[in-house]
């Protein structure tokens, strides 16, 4: 409320009348929404079903963060070379996409780092974050480039919170029916695991 109350006052929220401004900042507000869930799941994931050390799940997460080095550097060169960001853009979801697929239907409690490993690279060279930036910079005037690239990284840092409270909300329903019928399984009585 407080943003688009500021925002009117400012007259910024015409800027969304411009369609690749407005889907950029859509789909980068989407992105980082996946993007920290999986960096914050991941670990607990790797913790409680794999088993592995605390530290050692953390570490799962570092490939992510090469992948996108590698991604920010490699889309660079491929947009300075054809000319035009889009295609590279959507060539960039569509790796992103595989990887997200390959994540979800082939972890198991039986993974290990090293295959945790090769998959978190794999999501980051999906992501090419800096391309949103690019996009909404070559939509406005000049004079409004620090309102496009505020934007961006507004909507991202938005879609990782709601992202996050969303996939936690849906994260902790699971775990607690999970561990309810379990228990029932296991003959215990509703009160040792009903929630406070």
């Amino acid at each position: 409320t407080a943003f688009i109350l500021t925002e009117l006052r400012s007259s910024d929220l015409r800027f969304f009348r411009n369609k690749t401004f407005a889907l950029a900042n859509l789909a980068i507000f989407f992105l980082g929404a996946s993007f920290l869930a999986a960096i914050i799941f991941l670990p607990l994931f790797m913790v409680n079903a794999v088993g592995l050390s605390a530290t050692s799940s953390g570490l799962t997460t570092t490939p992510l963060t090469f992948g996108l080095i590698a991604s920010a550097i490699s889309f660079g060169v491929l947009t300075q070379r054809f000319g035009r960001y889009k295609p590279v853009m959507l060539s960039s979801l569509v790796v992103l996409m595989i990887a997200f697929a390959v994540m979800g239907f082939t972890l198991t409690s039986e993974s290990t780092q090293l295959e945790v490993t090769i998959k978190m690279t794999l999501l980051g060279l999906g992501a090419a974050v800096s391309l949103y930036s690019l996009a909404v910079q070559n939509a406005l005037p000049p004079e409004n480039t620090g309102i496009a690239t505020s934007s961006t990284s507004f909507f991202q840092q938005m879609g990782g919170t709601v992202g996050l409270a969303t996939l936690g909300t849906v994260f902790s329903a699971t775990v607690l029916s999970s561990t309810a019928t379990r228990s029932l399984e296991a003959g215990l009585p509703p009160a040792q695991f009903a929630a406070p």
